[in-house]
């Protein structure tokens, strides 16, 4: 897609106000539901001072 990028820009905005729009014409319930996502994190070259958790251990192997 041959685009620039100030058209990009202004693609973007506008579909944002429409978006906008349509969310503030919807009536909703008085009902909420949240479903819970795990993540995982990527701690590679954090240093073990500022890890959020302990450092997982290795599985070891074993030869039969």
């Amino acid at each position: 897609m041959n685009t620039s990028i100030t058209t990009c820009f202004y693609m973007r905005h506008k579909l944002y106000k429409t978006a906008s729009q349509i969310i503030q014409e919807q009536k909703l319930s008085n009902e909420i539901e949240i479903d819970s996502q795990y993540l995982s994190i990527n701690l590679k070259g954090t240093k073990p001072e500022n890890m959020p958790r302990y450092s997982k251990k290795k599985r070891k192997t074993i030869s039969i």
